[in-house]
This record gives C-alpha cells, sequence and structure tokens, in this order.
C-alpha cells in the first residue's frame, strides 16, 4: 500500500491490478487482492464478527466517536472501534464463544457484546465495576446485574469536593463518568425468529434462536470546571468520621445538574453503613440494579467510561470493555443475538457459491 502519484491523485476504483480509494492524507493506491474462496470457515467467521461490530459502530457512534485516546476524529476513533473490536470478536468467532452473540447479514438491531468501548491511560476504580450474578435455575439461566458493596477507608486529612471525586472515582474538574448500557426488550416479541431442525429422521432436534430488539443508552455525570466550583465544602477526616450525608453533599457540589443523568449521579452517590468510629471506614453499596428497573427492557450490557479534562482541553479515557449478561447456552430470559451457525447461515447465497459448497451448505438446492 503506497500514496499514489500526483497524476492519480483525487482518483477513485480500479486500475489494472490496483485500487485507488481516499485515504486520510490523501489518494492511496494498493493491489486488488481476490481471495480464492470467499466463503471458507475462517473469513465467514471473521465476516460475521465484522458486521456485528460495524452495526454496533453505527448504534453507539456518538460514544466510541470520541473514546479512543490519540484518535483526533470522529472518522478514526470508528474506526478503530470496528478494527480492535473486529479482532476481538473474530478470536471470540473462532472458539464459538459463548458469552458472545452475532449479528444475521442484514439485521439493524444492536447485539449486546463485550465490546472494547474506549481505550486510554486512565484507570477504573474497582468501585466502578460493574458484575452479574446468575439468579436463573440450572435450564434456564438469568443474568442479573446486583449491589456491591465496598469497604472503603478515605485518608486522614480534610479533603475538597474534588479530591473527594479523585478519590473515589479518579476524575477531577470537567471530567465526565459516562455509563454505555445496551438493553433488550423483554418477553416474547423478538425482532428476527430463527428455526432449523438438526438430526436424523429418527432423532430430529428442532433449535431455536432470536434477536431481541435493543436499544443504547448513555447516561452520564458531568463535574463544573474549577472556575465554577465555589469553596466552602471541605469535608474534614482528621477526627470523628462524618456523616456520608456531608460526603454526598461534597460530592453533589461538584456537579453540572444541566449536563448530568439524576440516576447515575444518586448511583454515585451511593448508600453506607455507619463508619467505623474514628477511623473512617465506609461500607459503601453501590447498587447497580438501579439501571435494570425497567419492566420492559433488561439491562443486557454495561460499563463505565471516565473522561478526565486535561490542562490544555483534551481528555485523556480510562479501557472500556463492556460487562455482558449474555446466557447462550439455553434460550431463556437473558437471551439476545443468535448463536454462530445462524448467523453462519444468513450469510451464505447461492449466487456466490465458493468452492466449499459441499461443507457449508447455505441457501438453494442447487448451484
Amino acid at each position: 500500500m503506497a500514496k499514489a502519484p500526483f497524476w492519480l491523485r483525487g482518483g477513485k476504483g480500479k486500475l489494472a491490478g490496483s485500487v485507488l480509494f481516499k485515504g486520510e492524507k490523501g489518494t492511496i493506491i494498493r493491489e486488488n487482492v481476490v481471495p480464492r474462496n470467499v466463503q471458507s470457515d475462517p473469513q465467514m467467521r471473521q465476516r460475521i464478527a465484522f458486521g456485528t461490530v460495524t452495526q454496533a459502530a453505527r448504534e453507539m457512534l456518538p460514544i466510541i466517536g470520541i473514546s479512543f485516546e490519540g484518535y483526533d476524529s470522529e472518522k478514526l476513533n470508528r474506526r478503530r472501534f470496528v478494527q480492535v473490536n473486529s479482532t476481538f470478536l473474530g478470536k471470540k468467532a473462532k472458539i464459538n464463544a459463548t458469552e458472545c452473540a452475532w449479528s444475521t447479514k442484514g439485521n439493524n438491531q444492536l447485539i449486546p457484546n463485550p465490546y472494547i468501548m474506549s481505550a486510554g491511560s486512565l484507570d477504573t476504580p474497582e468501585i466502578l465495576m460493574p458484575s452479574f450474578r446468575n439468579q436463573g435455575t440450572a435450564l434456564i439461566p438469568n443474568m442479573q446485574l446486583f449491589t456491591i458493596t465496598h469497604h472503603i477507608a478515605f485518608p486522614k486529612k480534610v479533603m475538597s469536593p474534588l479530591d473527594i471525586w479523585q478519590f473515589l472515582y479518579g476524575i477531577g474538574a470537567g471530567g465526565q463518568i459516562t455509563a454505555p448500557i445496551i438493553k433488550t426488550l423483554k418477553g416474547a416479541t423478538h425482532f428476527a425468529d430463527f428455526e432449523d431442525t438438526i438430526g436424523d429422521a429418527t432423532h430430529p432436534v428442532t433449535i431455536k434462536d432470536y434477536i431481541r430488539y435493543s436499544k443504547f443508552e448513555a447516561p452520564r455525570v458531568v463535574l463544573k470546571t474549577a472556575d465554577e466550583i465555589s469553596e466552602g465544602f471541605n469535608v474534614d477526616f482528621t477526627g470523628e468520621s462524618p456523616d456520608w450525608s456531608d460526603i454526598r453533599a461534597a460530592l453533589d457540589h461538584c456537579v453540572d445538574q444541566q449536563k448530568s443523568d439524576t440516576n447515575l449521579l444518586g448511583f454515585l452517590e451511593a448508600s453506607e453503613s455507619t463508619p467505623d468510629g474514628p477511623n473512617s471506614i465506609y461500607s459503601v453499596e453501590m447498587d447497580w440494579t438501579v439501571f435494570d428497573v425497567d419492566n420492559d427492557w433488561q439491562v443486557s450490557a454495561i460499563g463505565i467510561i471516565l473522561s478526565r479534562r486535561r490542562s490544555d482541553g483534551s481528555y485523556t479515557y480510562n479501557n472500556c470493555k463492556l460487562l455482558t449478561g449474555h446466557t447462550a447456552i439455553v434460550a431463556g430470559p437473558s437471551y439476545y443475538g443468535v448463536k454462530l451457525p445462524f448467523a453462519y447461515q444468513s450469510y451464505l447465497s447461492a449466487e456466490t457459491r465458493s468452492q466449499n459448497y459441499l461443507q457449508t451448505g447455505g441457501s438453494g438446492g442447487n448451484i
């Protein structure tokens, strides 16, 4: 791959055995490589992974279009998202990993997956790491968010509201905490259904699959800039442990209420038991179930993205991979997306039948 000479600049399309296309810094020329077998098993699995990821990128562009540190445009951020997640899901497809779900060709629903949503140099505090728990039976598992208790020991000093934000959540003035969430519709209504019979005529087995309707949300809490935060809300941890209400008031003092989601703010301010005397150790309950109280929609993937504002106005981020509550063993309350064989089948076509015809099957009973 190389830059095209000046007489080809601005060109697009095929030229002899090459392809011209517009790159970030000018026209690029590369060899036109046609794969010998466009429907080999490895290529089909990678195609399924790529299709699943590009559909996700379309739906989540307001987030992933800015969340990769070092990439300064929406186009480059999206490209990075597709690149890292296609590689990641491609490896999962190779081993048919059960924690992943797949999109069929032509699907326009966002499939929840452990997508890499952001990449940067910030650490993610343990207090901001969600977790799913299996609440169902062995036959029909149901993965749900639950409350996690963290034991927090504050340093023995007087802390400003911004000190507390930095200590608990790793962000300062002008920073932001965002919770990307993929929800899927509960119940029997599905966007698409799939059914197939395997086995022989004597012992047929019917398998079913479905893609649920889905939606994407990203509640956030935004902190005021340093100039917007007034003084006077310091919390003293040097003596008797202050009440958690004092800590909550300090946290709330820094928040830009016009830009913040009240549900996420209530979650971050948390609740706690009585601190251990003068030791300032608090049992802080992070109630993740507050994101999963909708009667019609369930949280199927969730993560936390931290945004820290640098002195020059740019931002740095943490590494965020979505946590998923997928139970791919059997269809149940937490099931969504399709298994790999159904996705595979949707990408096959009689018109593009390859030399793999005797192995891949596909639509149509004749070449």
